[in-house]
């Protein structure tokens, strides 16, 4: 296979892709999407303690055995990348989703204390729903919620349809009143934004607001950020 010229190696280290720790990796593959990647490489600010083993609760945990798992950004960024791969040889039609954000700068020590999972299955559902990929989910899951912009949902009275629950943090152009899904993190202000999602699911996750998720069934979740972003409207969904 290596012989016949047609494959590559695309080196990427795994922190730019949702990860916590500083590890580098390499794909082998033949899909030129792959091969365009972004570069990928680590300019965070790392534990230097970060791949050392510890104890808690009188377990012993491996950070090797965390990080072995791939983050869902990193999944999702081979799928869309194969995807339109599929289209661009005429294997497939479809609707072309957006890519995930690579983010190679900020600081990520405190990444460590967050559940690994925040970053591989508790984010594969909402981040399938930031890059337009519900399809699948809604065959799935009929009651999932429908996000919406405030601005297109808002009535009379600055006031919400019937149904409609808004989610966001709170703004001074509509003055609606926060709920419970608010989240207690705020990019820029307690946290960097590419740490956001993953704080914020962990919140949800280990939280009364986990027993809670049934209130949202066959809602529409309005909120204040662009439809692109990961936001508390796609969050709740894992």
């Amino acid at each position: 296979m290596w012989e016949s010229g047609q494959w590559f190696d695309t080196s990427y280290a795994a922190c730019t892709l949702g990860g916590a720790r500083c590890k580098h990796q390499v794909l082998r593959n033949n899909v030129e999407e792959i091969q365009r990647w972004p570069p990928a490489n680590c300019h965070h600010i790392h534990d230097p303690q970060e791949w050392t083993p510890y104890t808690s609760g009188g377990q012993r945990f491996y950070p090797s055995k965390e990080e072995a798992e791939y983050t869902a950004v990193l999944a999702f960024a081979i799928a869309v990348s194969a995807s339109w791969w599929a289209v661009r040889k005429g294997l497939a039609k479809m609707h072309v989703p957006r890519m995930p954000t690579f983010l190679s700068v900020g600081r990520r020590e405190h990444w460590l204390d967050m559940d690994p999972r925040a970053m591989r299955e508790w984010a594969m559902a909402p981040l399938a729903v930031t890059l337009g990929l519900t399809s699948a989910l809604r065959a799935e899951r009929p009651g999932l919620p429908v996000r919406k912009l405030v601005q297109d949902v808002m009535i009379e009275n600055n006031s919400l349809p019937n149904r409609t629950l808004y989610v966001g943090r709170g703004s001074f152009h509509h003055r609606l009143s926060t709920t419970k899904w608010k989240s207690p993190w705020t990019p820029g202000h307690n946290c960097e934004a590419g740490e956001w999602p993953a704080r914020y699911i962990v919140h949800i996750r280990t939280s009364p607001l986990w027993d809670a998720i049934h209130e949202l069934e066959g809602m529409a979740l309005a909120c204040d950020c662009p439809m692109e972003q990961l936001c508390e409207a796609d969050s709740p969904w894992g």
